[in-house]
Parts: structure tokens; C-alpha cells; sequence
């Protein structure tokens, strides 16, 4: 009964944030580490600066319709609140040995992609307690890594499509990921995280880089079993993505477990880099196919949206993505693209 409540709370609360349909909020690492509003043009604005404190997740609580931020690299990661334009911290990620670069929320709560484990070099998701930052291992995902979108829908069901296009299922409490097997996605397309819109596509951060301008959003259709990328008015990488505008609002909570400062700038402190030991596979590709393209993009992307790309399955002719990765490559990864 108590889920029965909570499943229509959070329908409702889908249909109260998405008035203003295909309507984003997204931490990004390239070319800034910030938090950007992404509006119904697909046109995108920067609301606040964040390269001494790196976001990476990102989900508003369809119920409680908090928007919540991890900050910070492992060892250091905090659970933010964002509203009125600050980062509130609300605690600090438990254990400290975990990593989490991806959030999703909805009936089952907070949901949280881990990439350390604690050092068994496995990616897993778990529930995120919203008030304690305590991160509850439910089950380790599947590779390859190269891709890890994952969502939780309005049941309390959270997918998981890795970079093969194999489509996982979990209800929430499972400590094993059910396999889809008459559903396939494009495959190799270096699309991260993500939260399900209101009309039942699956959002999620690429790293897809088409020629024109890099970046931007996946949305997964299940019902026809393709995925559009679509880039913004500029150059963009995401790490994580919700849906809604949101962070300019007043704070819903009375008071951040931790007190907050009273400036406009975020107040959580800045973390200290761990810096990786080797810079393989993904990064280091992304990294100079990037550096060596944003002089030209300068001043372009003016305007609404950007360039739209559907792939069928199989279809994936001029994609750029990268060769074979680990867990470990993962975890490296887009890391190392916030820290540079």
C-alpha cells in the first residue's frame, strides 16, 4: 500500500515538473564543470559554476520535488540540495570508499550508480538514504562499461542498458539484474546515467560526437527499440541529467542536515583530486578529439537546439566512440574529464 501511495505520488509529481515538456536540469564536465537548465528548445544555460566542487549525479524527487547533487571524488563526495541557486550540503556519501557518478529517483527512492565497490572494481547500483547519505549496495550491473544508462520508472523499476544495448531489469530489491531478451538497443553509443520522462522514453546523457556539436542527450524509446541523439545549442557533455528545470526555486527542506552559508555561491567545500594512475582507453581519446575541436566551435551553437541523430538497431554509421573498456576505465574515465 505504502509503494501503491508513493507510485501515484510520484505520477503526479512527473506531470507537476514536466508542464514545460523536454525541459532538463544536467551537471556537465566538458567544456566546464556546472550545473545548466536545459529548456523545451533544447537551448542551454549555465546557473551555476562548479569546478572546485565536481557534480556528478543529478535526480529531482518526482514526490518530495528535491533536486538533489553529488559533489565531490571518492572519498570526499557529498549529497547536496540544490535550490535558490546553492548547493546546500544535506551529508556526506556513506561509505567514503564508495564512488557514485549517476542518480535516479522515484517510487523506491533514491537510486545511486557506484563505480568503486568499495575497490572490487565492479559497477553497481544501490539505494541513497536522501537524509543520512548512507549508499545500500542492491546489485552489481552488467558490462560492458562503455555505456551505462540507467533509470528508475514510475513502478520503482530501474533499467539498466549497457554499451551492447542489452536491456536489465531490477524491481528495486534483487541482487541480480533480470535480462530483457527480446529488447535491444543501438549498441557502442557511450550513453551515461539517465531519468525516464513522462512519456516513457529513458533520458540519459551521450558522449556521441557527431561532426558537428558533441554532447547533449540520448532518449531511449522502448517500444521501438531505437534511441535519438540530439545535441544542444552548444557543445555540452553531460554526466548526469534530470528532468525539469530546477535549482533557481526556494529550498523545500526547512533546514540542510548541514547548516549552509549565506552566499549565492555553492557552499560545499572544495574536494582534493585523487588523480589516476594512467589515462587509457575512453579519456584519452575524448580528450583530444575534444581539445582539438573546441577552438573551431567557439562562438557557434548560437540558436535553438542543435543536430538530431536516430539510430535504428545496427544502425551506427559515423558514431565516434571508443574501443573496449573496463569497469575500472570507466571509473577513470569520466573522472579524469572532470579533473582536467
Amino acid at each position: 500500500m505504502k509503494l501503491l501511495m508513493r507510485n501515484c505520488e510520484v505520477f503526479v509529481g512527473l506531470l507537476l515538473i514536466n508542464k514545460g515538456f523536454a525541459a532538463y536540469t544536467a551537471t556537465t564536465y566538458r567544456p566546464d564543470s556546472a550545473i545548466y537548465e536545459i529548456d523545451d528548445s533544447l537551448t542551454a544555460t549555465k546557473v551555476i559554476d562548479t569546478s572546485d566542487l565536481d557534480a556528478f549525479g543529478i535526480t529531482r524527487d518526482p514526490v518530495s520535488e528535491k533536486l538533489y547533487v553529488i559533489t565531490g571524488t571518492t572519498g570526499e563526495q557529498v549529497l547536496n540540495e540544490f535550490c535558490e541557486n546553492t548547493l546546500f550540503p544535506i551529508a556526506p556519501i556513506l561509505p567514503s570508499a564508495v564512488n557514485i557518478l549517476c542518480l535516479s529517483s522515484g517510487p523506491n527512492g533514491l537510486i545511486a550508480v557506484e563505480t568503486a565497490e568499495l575497490g572490487d572494481g565492479l559497477v553497481s547500483f544501490g539505494t541513497l538514504d536522501a537524509t543520512t547519505g548512507q549508499w545500500t549496495k542492491v546489485s552489481n550491473l552488467n558490462p560492458p562499461f562503455t555505456g551505462a544508462v540507467i533509470g528508475q520508472d514510475d513502478n520503482g523499476v530501474t533499467h539498466h542498458i549497457n554499451a551492447d544495448g542489452e536491456l536489465f531489469i531490477n524491481p528495486g530489491s534483487s541482487d541480480t539484474m533480470e535480462q530483457v531478451e527480446d529488447t535491444i538497443f543501438p549498441s557502442e553509443l557511450n550513453n551515461f546515467c539517465g531519468e525516464f520522462d513522462v512519456d516513457g522514453t529513458l533520458v540519459a546523457t551521450t558522449d556521441v560526437d557527431d561532426g558537428v556539436l558533441g554532447g547533449g542527450i540520448a532518449r531511449y524509446n522502448f517500444e521501438k527499440q531505437t534511441v535519438v541523439t540530439t545535441s544542444l545549442n552548444i557543445e555540452l557533455f553531460l554526466s548526469d541529467v534530470t528532468i525539469g528545470l530546477g535549482g533557481s526555486g526556494p529550498c523545500i527542506s526547512s533546514a540542510p542536515s548541514i547548516a549552509p552559508s549565506t552566499s549565492s555561491a555553492p557552499s560545499v567545500a572544495p574536494s582534493t583530486s585523487i588523480a589516476p594512475t594512467k589515462n587509457t582507453g575512453k579519456s584519452s581519446k575524448k580528450s583530444s578529439k575534444k581539445s582539438s575541436k573546441k577552438g573551431s566551435k567557439k562562438g557557434k551553437g548560437k540558436g535553438k537546439g542543435g543536430s538530431k541523430n536516430q539510430y535504428m538497431i545496427n544502425d551506427i554509421n559515423n558514431i565516434f566512440f571508443f574501443g573496449n573498456s573496463t569497469s575500472d576505465d570507466l571509473i577513470l574515465n569520466r573522472t579524469l574529464d572532470k579533473l582536467e
